[in-house]
């Protein structure tokens, strides 16, 4: 990213209020920016835009960032090296989903917005969706996704040309709404996509769980990356503000290989790289470990 890109400021960008009280101070170092800054399961650097907390939906959000050319270019030229990742999440996601997905009259169509590459795509078709559709703004994450599954991402970010005559009955997010700069909007475009009856599924990270607010700054939630940083209080107003019913928030534990929980903990790389070697001289990075480590999963349903 451009370090000279400049600044603009924002009011609450799912409620638009401008009463705040300052979060955390900004950090951002441009000469430890590189390509993997906006890069989705990527080691930590603990930067970050300015945050302030919404004292009336509880979202913490950065109140101070580049424009939206400058972010859209950092995704669409960021590196992807998350493959193995993206799989252990993609099982995780459709074990969420799969008691809800009965309750869905059809399922004609899926979304998946952040789709990467492409992971949980054909996992959705195994659950009976005849058409699936993956939109991600990377690249390189488009270009790592499997020859069977390319034709179903769509390179961009979400809108109504990508989705052309799409009307989905399940549309997912999981883990991209921190990253977009207009959350109510993204949204509020999706319930109107929606078809009657759909379902929208949401993972975000849970900034007042216990394991972010022990490690605080040095939380890998806090991130150049993650434009605003959800509660319970305030992904529940979100649903509500833009007329879908909360079918259910939930806490759950990702399941991810030993060597990615390895690197998000914030010791020196150093120090990381050494054990995760030592680990692949075992056979032991790719061990699955499950951890509870303060997501939300949420469902809302548009019910007209």
């Amino acid at each position: 990213m451009n370090e000279s890109a400049a600044y603009r400021s924002r009011a609450c960008p799912l409620c638009g209020s401008q009463r705040n009280r300052l979060f955390l101070p900004g950090n951002i170092d441009g000469q430890r920016i590189t390509s993997f800054s906006y890069a989705s399961r990527k080691e930590p650097e603990f930067l970050n835009f300015p945050l302030s907390l919404c004292l009336d939906c509880d979202l913490v959000y950065a109140h101070e960032l580049p424009n939206m050319q400058t972010l859209g270019q950092a995704y669409r030229e960021a590196e992807y090296d998350s493959s193995d990742e993206a799989g252990f999440a993609a099982a995780t996601y459709v074990r969420l989903l799969r008691p809800w997905l009965q309750t869905l009259s059809a399922r004609d169509c899926a979304v998946d917005i952040g789709a990467g590459n492409g992971a949980l795509l054909p996992l959705l078709e195994r659950e009976g969706f005849h058409q699936v559709i993956g939109v991600e703004p990377s690249e390189k994450a488009i270009a790592a996704a499997p020859a069977h599954v390319r034709p179903m991402l769509r390179s961009g970010m979400l809108s109504a040309e990508l989705l052309g005559e799409a009307r989905p009955d399940l549309v997912c997010v999981f883990q991209t709404l921190e990253h977009v700069d207009n959350p109510f909007e993204t949204m509020r475009y999706i319930h109107v996509a929606l078809r009657r009856g759909g379902l929208v599924a949401l993972v975000v990270h849970n900034r007042r769980a216990l394991l972010n607010l022990i490690l605080g700054r040095n939380s890998p939630i806090i991130d150049i990356e993650h434009l605003q940083l959800f509660s319970r209080r305030s992904l529940e107003g979100l649903l509500r503000k833009i007329g879908l019913f909360p079918v259910v928030i939930q806490s759950f534990w990702n399941s991810y290989p030993l060597s990615y929980w390895i690197r998000l903990l914030p010791l020196p790389a150093a120090m990381k790289h050494n054990w995760i070697l030592r680990l692949r001289l075992m056979g032991l990075t790719r061990v699955p470990v499950s951890l509870p480590v303060g997501n939300l999963f949420a469902l809302g349903r548009k019910d007209v």
